[in-house]
């Protein structure tokens, strides 16, 4: 797989699927908790995120109801997500999402984050709903939980 090392002069952006933030978040499964904070980390650092309000309400959603997380800790969540929050989601991203559902045959919630990212525009989509490895225009599918940081990013 190619690289996406970051110079000064080339900005990646990461568009992150929710279940890289929860699984951040999730003390119940520690291996992929581990991973996702380490791609968190890296990629704040470079100011490489980009999130869809669709994402940050489904991750406030799985925090309430599935984690039964604390209503601060969600409102210090979603508040610390707030600056990643910055691709599109409106009746554009929507017809985008029909044409990528209509081609593809995604599940509608991620074609609508494939959207969002090819929308940002983003250069990767870190998830593990989808092939890792897939190209779907300019953007890459990614399995976080698959690859160390290192090994698109370089060394920090």
């Amino acid at each position: 797989m190619a690289s996406f090392r970051t110079t000064r002069s080339i900005i990646v952006r990461f568009f992150l699927d929710t279940n890289v933030i929860i699984y951040a978040l999730d003390r119940g499964a520690p291996a992929k908790r581990e991973r996702a904070i380490e791609w968190l980390t890296a990629l704040a650092g470079r100011s490489a995120i980009v999130i869809s309000p669709q994402v940050l309400n489904e991750a406030a959603s799985v925090l309430v109801h599935k984690l039964k997380a604390d209503l601060t800790a969600v409102r210090e969540a979603v508040a610390g997500m707030a600056s990643w929050c910055t691709a599109p989601l409106g009746p554009a991203t929507a017809d985008h999402a029909l044409q990528l559902y209509e081609r593809y045959g995604f599940n509608w919630w991620d074609c609508l984050v494939i959207a969002s990212a090819l929308d940002a525009p983003c250069d990767c989509l870190l998830t593990e709903d989808l092939q890792d490895g897939q190209n779907l225009g300019h953007l890459r599918i990614v399995n976080p939980f698959l690859h160390p940081v290192e090994s698109l990013l370089g060394p920090s």
